[in-house]
């Protein structure tokens, strides 16, 4: 028993490091290779700068836009309730500073991820209660890259729901816990109705320039994790990587065609990486069982 259960977690280890090797794989474009080959209009990396920046610009406007439509709807109604802001303008991050190591194909580049968003936001600092009309998710519910819908906490503020209401597809960043787990990055899939707590970051990512799902894999790779052991503040016990720091992270930038065809490649492998791992956790528990089911039987003569 001991033997197996030695050999099971070494086959967990094993399956660790398969993932970081299909990621790594996948953001230096290795994933979709003969893909890409196959393709007759992709964009070269400065037509791909440009449209991020046409983009932006777009997105942009389309904000101020739904901004002056809800000032006339607000004054419409007697200004009785808060009055709308107005959308700061979308901040130009400069190139990064600290490169990362991988090699990409002529077509990508390395871009700023405040580029591809909005704006970086934290989540609520009110104490939540435990029980309520909301979930308030929090940094231990973010695990290997998942919502785990478990030991949770809620909030039945209204004001709170609105403005940290979760929408389908938002990325979530852990800026705050012990040094190796800081920047632990999970995607929100629309399961249930959520707000996120103040230890959070949510990255509002423009869909037309960056999938949700390719930036959640990115930040969940071995080359961003080394950038955020670089950039992050150490304290007690503690670590911290704030927005602005996160915004001047480095990310591959492909196509957004592209983008979807790389996270389609990663969920193909990692999907029997999950299955394998699931087995090895069910294997390692029936090995405890059977354990304590000897001891008990040792004791009882």
């Amino acid at each position: 028993m001991d033997r197996g259960e030695e050999d099971l977690k070494k086959v967990q280890e094993q399956l660790k490091i398969y993932r970081q090797a299909v990621l790594k794989k996948a953001f230096e474009g290795e994933l979709t290779k003969e893909w890409r080959e196959q393709q007759k209009s992709l964009p070269t990396a400065d037509v791909l700068l440009e449209q991020i920046k046409e983009e932006r610009q777009k997105h942009y406007q389309l904000q101020i836009e739904n901004w002056k439509k809800a000032l006339e709807t607000w004054e419409e109604k007697g200004k009785k309730d808060k009055k709308p802001s107005k959308p700061a303008k979308y901040k130009l991050f400069n190139s990064p500073v600290i490169p990362l190591k991988l090699k990409l194909p002529i077509n990508w580049f390395f871009d700023c991820i405040g580029n591809t968003c909005t704006k970086t936001e934290y989540g609520t600092s009110s104490k939540s209660n435990t029980s309520g009309d909301v979930p308030v998710l929090r940094m231990g519910n973010m695990q290997d890259g998942k919502i785990v819908w478990e030991d949770l906490k809620y909030s039945s503020d209204p004001d709170e729901i609105k403005q940290y209401l979760l929408r389908d597809g938002d990325v979530l960043f852990n800026r705050t816990n012990s040094p190796e787990l800081v920047g632990k990055t999970v995607q929100y899939k629309g399961e249930r109705s959520a707000i996120f707590a103040g230890y959070l970051i949510r990255l509002n990512h423009i869909e037309r320039i960056i999938s949700g799902a390719y930036l959640n894999y990115f930040l969940n790779s071995h080359p961003a994790k080394v950038y955020g052991a670089v950039v992050k503040t150490d304290g007690v016990n503690q670590s911290n990587i704030n927005g602005e720091k996160l915004s001047n992270y480095p990310i591959p930038i492909c196509s957004i065609k592209e983008q979807h065809k790389v996270v389609r490649e990663i969920e193909s492998r990692l999907s029997v990486c999950d299955s394998i791992k699931a087995s090895m956790r069910e294997c390692l528990d029936k090995s405890k069982a059977l354990r304590q089911s000897i001891l008990k039987k040792a004791f009882e003569g």
